[in-house]
């Protein structure tokens, strides 16, 4: 799929014929929340969409939010320049790719002007241990062998096949990580977790706790589970079982022109950082 695999990122404007308030059916989570910045002008309404490549999405206007279980949002950002949402209590918050204070129109005919913390530098994560349960065919055909395979203080992350010994691995990857963090959530500062590239289905845990993930997005706002000083990431991937069909048909002289997938995350793996404010502004 190698046009799929082209695709690229992109954020733009997209404008809805209707009214109302838009609301955001995540279809991984099944959550519903509604969108805190767009324009709402001449029955259309304009708000920005962000999709990684081949990713979709569903948003429904509605002028009663209250069918979705969502409460009325009492303001919203007036603008589809800017990223918004809100809280679980209804909060307004505002966030900011480069920290420079911003002056911004809501929907009550008022302004909010917010000041932003000074941002750290985007940085890799380095050092990372993999735990690797490799699965193998077994006599019993109902049964695969699973061996565990342990690599540690990885630089960065590399495919499956490219470590000693895994050139036909297909299994489950484990992968921990450790970092320190001079501001976090509570001092105005989230991260998005940039995961690169990655093969096949994943998930994501942050100190401890599940982070639900759209399979098509390795691009993660982790700011608010994130906290001054150390945290820790732990990265679950699962693979196809393309490369151990691979190594059988390889040691039973079968036939085979396929070459083993690169499993795993593929590369380098980035914490990118975003500045954020609360506004006075809550959900009746």
């Amino acid at each position: 799929y190698h046009q799929a695999k082209a695709g690229a990122r992109i954020r733009t404007a997209v404008t809805l014929p209707g009214r109302g308030t838009p609301c955001l059916l995540n279809a991984w989570t099944g959550e519903i929340v509604p969108i805190a910045a767009y324009e709402a002008a001449d029955n259309a309404v304009t708000l920005p969409l962000e999709l990684a490549s081949n990713d979709s999405c569903i948003i429904a206007l509605t002028e009663r939010p209250e069918i979705f279980s969502v409460p009325t949002p009492v303001r919203h950002v007036a603008s589809s320049e800017v990223r918004a949402e809100y809280g679980a209590d209804g909060t307004l918050l505002v966030k900011s790719d480069t920290g420079a204070p911003v002056s911004l129109p809501l929907s009550d005919g008022s302004a909010l002007s917010l000041d932003f913390p000074v941002l750290p530098a985007s940085f890799p994560l380095t050092c990372w241990d993999l735990t690797l349960e490799k699965w193998s065919e077994s006599p019993i055909p109902s049964e695969s062998i699973k061996t565990l395979h342990t690599f540690t203080e990885l630089e960065r992350p590399v495919p499956w096949k490219e470590l000693p010994g895994m050139e036909y691995a297909s299994g489950v990857g484990s992968y921990h990580v450790s970092f320190h963090l001079s501001k976090g959530w509570e001092e105005g500062v989230g991260f998005y977790l940039d995961l690169g590239k990655i093969c096949d289905s994943f998930g994501v845990q942050v100190n401890g706790l599940d982070i639900p993930v759209n399979q098509n997005d390795p691009l993660l706002d982790i700011g608010p589970y994130l906290h001054l000083g150390n945290n820790r990431i732990a990265v679950t991937v699962a693979s196809t079982l393309l490369n151990a069909l691979l190594d059988y048909s390889r040691r039973h002289s079968i036939p085979d022109a396929r070459q083993p997938d690169p499993y795993g995350i593929l590369g380098e793996v980035r914490l990118i950082p975003y500045a954020w404010r609360a506004a006075a502004s809550r959900a009746q």
